[in-house]
C-alpha cells in the first residue's frame, strides 16, 4: 500500500466521527441537492458556535457548559476531516465525472469557488468561537489574577491570536494549556493555508511571452 493510499483509508474511516457525514448517509435520497444543506449546515453551526460563548458566559450549568464544549471539539475535528478529505483524497465518482484538461489542474465538482470560500471563512471563525469557549472555561492555564478572571472578548481575543498569529495576548499560559494552544496554531496554519491556495487560485494570471511558458 502506498503512503497516499494509507493516508487515504484513514480520513475516509475518520469522516465517519461526524454528525455531517451520518446525517448525509442516513438522508442521502433526499438530500440529493445537497448543496443547500451543507450551507445551512455551515451557517447553523456558525451560528451555534457563537451561541455556545453567550450561553458559557452565562453560566447556565455545568453540565451544558461539557456538552457545548464536547460538541465544539467534535465540530472543529470534522471541519479538519472533511477539508482534507476535500483537498487530498476526493470521491473517486467526482474525479471520473468531469474530464479536466491536462493544462487546467483546478478540483472538479464544485458549485462555486466564491461559494466554497466563503464557507470556509464561515468555518474559520466557527473554530475560533469553539476555541474560545474552551479558553473561556479553563482560565486555570493562564496567569491571571482569580479576581480578574478571563473574560469573553479575552477568549476571543486569545483564540483569534492563536488561529491567525495576528497580535498577541497580554497573559502568559502556563504549561497545561500548551497542547490545546498548538493543536489550536495547527488547525490555524492548515485552514489559512487552504484560504490563501483557494484565493489565489482565483485570480487571473498573466501571459508570458517565454515561449517555453506558454501552453
Amino acid at each position: 500500500m502506498s503512503l497516499v493510499k494509507l493516508w487515504e483509508s484513514i480520513f475516509k474511516a475518520l469522516k465517519w466521527i461526524s454528525l455531517f457525514q451520518i446525517v448525509m448517509t442516513l438522508f442521502a435520497k433526499k438530500l440529493k441537492g445537497k448543496h443547500a444543506f451543507v450551507d445551512v449546515w455551515v451557517f447553523t453551526h456558525f451560528i451555534l458556535s457563537f451561541l455556545g460563548l453567550c450561553l458559557v458566559q452565562a453560566n447556565v450549568s455545568h453540565v451544558l457548559d461539557v456538552i457545548i464544549l464536547t460538541y465544539g471539539f467534535l465540530r472543529v475535528f470534522e471541519i479538519f476531516v472533511y477539508q482534507v478529505n476535500l483537498i487530498f483524497f476526493p470521491l473517486k465518482s467526482t474525479r471520473a465525472s468531469i474530464k479536466i484538461p491536462p493544462v487546467i489542474k483546478k478540483r472538479p465538482g464544485l458549485k462555486s469557488y466564491r461559494r466554497t470560500n466563503i464557507l470556509l471563512l464561515h468555518n474559520f471563525v466557527e473554530i475560533i468561537f469553539w476555541f474560545a469557549i474552551y479558553y473561556f472555561l479553563n482560565p486555570q492555564i493562564f496567569t491571571l489574577d482569580k479576581l480578574h478572571p478571563l473574560t469573553l472578548f479575552q477568549s476571543i481575543n486569545t483564540s483569534f491570536v492563536t488561529m491567525t498569529t495576528f497580535g498577541t495576548i497580554n497573559f502568559a499560559i502556563k504549561s497545561s494549556g500548551d497542547k490545546v494552544f498548538l493543536i489550536q496554531s495547527i488547525f490555524g496554519l492548515f485552514m489559512t493555508l487552504i484560504i490563501i491556495a483557494r484565493f489565489i487560485s482565483l485570480l487571473p494570471q498573466p501571459g508570458s511571452m517565454d515561449k517555453d511558458e506558454q501552453a
